[in-house]
């Protein structure tokens, strides 16, 4: 014995250990350390039973499968300390409530409640006798991370294996690499991670490990001085909850010596600070991310349509060529998070609106919000790019929802009580009407408005009532959209299109495109379907006893949708053109003429851009030269029917003035040409557009001569088509962009489309 030292003193609690060398490192000089084994199961299942006689008044002794299945369950799930003193703690935390509340009889259900408590893990995960529902987990999964399949069924295998006890007890639960371009969901299927297994994604210790691209950053994760700040290291944040999901953000920007101190985490689950104390990692899963590979040349579909077979091959070499064998040899599995289809991200856009109207300052208001898909399209094309993924989405509701809603919230500009909140594109911004389903007036109109049961879906779009009598109507051509893309047919048709990719020499192909095309039409109609059912569930839920008509917008823009998807399933089904070139030429007229000539060539360039809005596709101009005599313009008009709602309108446009103080007419004359889009992305930019668009009408060979439609404004309104075989004095309609509508919606034009008495002299 050293005079002025005590022979021995036992500290039993390894946090009262961590306490003394906080406050004075050099005490641990002062002392020769013993290390002590842990104790085998059967010596300290004895110890325990002895604890358990020794118990100030027990009710009752512990029975022996009771503390049988501690001992297991300590060793399975309290491994940062070890036998025996893990089971005394497990015990000491299970006898001291029952104690406390003169419960006589600790059962199984008791200690699987008392362990949950300790770890926060799940009692369906700790309890045997429980079944998990690893269908329901991959739904979980699924409802947080949109699109990464591959990702959630390893985590969800890993749960299994935590429940069945079969990991590895010598090193953590499970070590995975998630690698793959920026906003695919690595981050975020971590945080499901930490929420599913522990309750919080608050579990989630998060390192960004491009700020570790020095040696002296090590700090960040062992430690600093003791007597510097403590606390906030990896190693701090695992002692405090030792069962925690680790995310190593960018694990490839950190310097190479970080991913030395590694080695020993991925192998043994241990990691020893400056002053050798050991943190155990064996409770978490650890995960790290890496954008490695990930810089994939991008072409039409990649990031949109589908990813080509090729993208795990070239990210596995990216992450072999970064890494060294001996750290990848220590991860459990590489998992490669694939880029987002158009598909995908609609589906994550949804979820994020969803989540946005469950917000404090919107959940409580009496609003039913309607998008509509021009709406959606907006967003996704604001919102995506195929290099930063579905990241970008927040911020464009951000801007282009919350900001404008905000304003009108809180300058209180918008009415009170029940309303109706459609969300529709309008140009380079997003409208927001609000419809009161009780308006007075929608009420008057539709008493006396002719039964929607005896019309078309024309006749809806064009003249909604309101009436109870149209929802059949609507129901039926909605079920039979359902009915079509559930058919077998339909699912064969799109499993070929996809299968294709998979082809040898597909990716390097010119097929490739159409094949694009039809795996991106068939999503949008599928999408624009789902939207559609949405859109009416809501219309029958807002009916209540006594309610015998519904909002007229409501159901006009209802049979809107309904006639572009029918449109559209039988392009697919048909294999029609998709998307379209319109072009709009002036012709020669005299110099009296010019100025009216100029202001008819523009309203039809302005009713063609309404038509595209109200249908809820889009209208890109690339061509606008109206400088000369005979000015033109061209719109590249891409959506669902694009090309076959516009088909008909090739031909001659002609707007009919009278003239003064005779009963003769002037012609004032459009020309507008259709042309398919070819499936092959133009390239050179504005340039190549045009010079692709030019050559697609001249493959459609000579202006036709046929007159179109004949527009009149005086002296009564009247539009005669000679088409679609109608006419109508509704001017300002067809000019506002539903000259499609008045074929299924009027009576037919009987009266032929020359009067001889209109033609003025000179004039055919």
């Amino acid at each position: 014995m050293v005079e002025g030292r005590f022979p021995f003193i036992a500290i039993t609690e390894p946090a009262g250990l961590d306490l003394v060398l906080r406050a004075k490192p050099i005490v641990l000089t002062a002392f020769e350390i013993v290390r002590l084994e842990p104790l085998p199961e059967e010596e300290s299942l004895d110890l325990a039973r002895r604890w358990d006689r020794q118990r100030p008044r027990p009710p009752h002794p512990l029975s022996e499968p009771l503390l049988r299945e501690a001992s297991h369950l300590a060793q399975q799930y309290l491994r940062e300390s070890a036998a025996p003193g893990n089971l005394v703690d497990l015990l000491r935390n299970l006898a001291k409530p029952a104690a406390d509340a003169g419960r006589p009889d600790l059962t199984t259900d008791d200690l699987i409640a008392c362990l949950g408590r300790m770890t926060r893990l799940p009692e369906e995960v700790l309890d045997d006798r429980r079944e998990l529902d690893l269908d329901e987990l991959t739904r979980f999964f699924a409802s947080r991370v949109v699109g990464q399949p591959e990702a959630i069924e390893t985590l969800v295998e890993r749960v299994a294996m935590m429940k069945a006890g079969v990991t590895d007890p010598t090193r953590p639960l499970g070590v995975f690499l998630f690698a793959g371009p920026t906003g695919t969901g690595k981050t975020e299927i971590a945080k499901t991670l930490a929420a599913c297994l522990f309750g919080s994604a608050d579990r989630l210790v998060r390192i960004d490990m491009s700020e570790l691209q020095t040696p002296e950053s090590l700090a960040r994760i062992v430690g600093h001085d003791r007597r510097d700040m403590v606390g906030t290291s990896l190693i701090d944040q695992i002692r405090r909850n030792p069962f925690s999901v680790v995310l190593l953000d960018e694990f490839e920007k950190s310097h190479p010596q970080v991913w030395d101190l590694f080695l020993q985490v991925f192998d043994d689950g241990r990691l020893t600070d400056q002053q050798g104390v050991t943190a155990d990692f064996r409770n978490c899963i650890i995960i790290l991310t890496s954008n490695l590979g990930s810089a994939l040349p991008k072409g039409p579909g990649l990031g949109f349509v589908g990813s080509p077979p090729r993208v795990p091959e070239t990210v596995e070499q990216a992450v072999a060529t970064a890494f060294r064998p001996e750290l990848l040899n220590r991860i459990d599995r590489l998992v490669v998070f694939r880029p987002l289809s158009r598909d995908v991200l609609r589906e994550i856009l949804h979820k994020e609106l969803h989540d946005v109207f469950r917000r404090r300052g919107l959940r409580n208001r009496e609003w039913v919000v309607i998008w509509d898909e021009t709406a959606i399209d907006f967003l996704l094309d604001r919102g995506t790019t195929p290099h930063l993924g579905a990241r970008p989405l927040k911020r464009a509701i951000e801007r282009h929802v919350l900001a404008p809603l905000a304003r009108t919230i809180v300058a209180h500009q918008y009415p009170r009580g029940d309303q109706f909140l459609f969300v529709r594109s309008e140009g380079d911004r997003l409208q927001v009407e609000f419809i009161d389903p009780d308006d007075d007036g929608a009420e008057q109109e539709a008493a006396t408005a002719p039964a929607g049961g005896e019309r078309g879906l024309q006749g809806l779009a064009l003249d909604p009532c309101g009436s109870d009598d149209e929802v059949p109507c609507l129901e039926h051509h909605l079920g039979k959209l359902v009915e079509c893309i559930e058919e077998e047919a339909w699912r064969d048709r799109k499993r070929a299109a996809l299968d294709r990719q998979r082809e040898a020499g597909f990716w390097d192909s010119p097929g490739r495109f159409a094949v694009f095309g039809a795996i991106e039409q068939m999503d949008r109609i599928e999408a624009g379907v789902a939207s559609a059912v949405r859109l009416f569930d809501q219309l029958r839920g807002r009916t209540g006893p006594g309610r015998t008509r519904f909002t007229r917008e409501h159901v006009g823009r209802l049979a809107q949708r309904l006639l572009v998807l029918e449109t559209a399933i039988t392009d697919v089904v048909e294999s029609r053109p998709l998307d379209a070139f319109i072009l709009v030429e002036g012709v020669e007229h005299t110099e009296a003429e010019q100025g009216a000539a100029a202001g008819f060539f523009a309203m039809i360039v302005t009713m063609y851009r309404a038509w595209a809005d109200r249908r809820g596709l889009k209208a890109e101009t690339i061509l606008d030269d109206r400088g000369g005599r005979m000015p033109r313009v061209v719109l590249a008009v891409s959506g669902l029917g694009a090309h076959t709602l516009l088909a008909a309108e090739s031909g001659v446009h002609v707007l009919e003035e009278p003239l003064p103080q005779t009963r003769h007419f002037s012609r004032l004359r459009v020309v507008v040409r259709v042309a398919p889009q070819p499936e092959t992305p133009p390239g050179g930019g504005a340039t190549g557009a045009v010079a692709q668009a030019l050559a697609a009408f001249e493959g459609r060979g000579a202006v036709t001569a046929q007159i179109v439609r004949r527009y009149r404004q005086r002296p009564s309104p009247l539009v005669r088509d000679t088409i679609g075989g109608w006419r109508t004095g509704r001017i300002d309609r067809v000019l506002a962009g539903d000259f499609d509508l008045f074929a299924g919606a009027v009576e037919p034009d009987s009266t032929g489309d020359v009067e001889p008495d209109e033609s003025g002299p000179g004039r055919p």
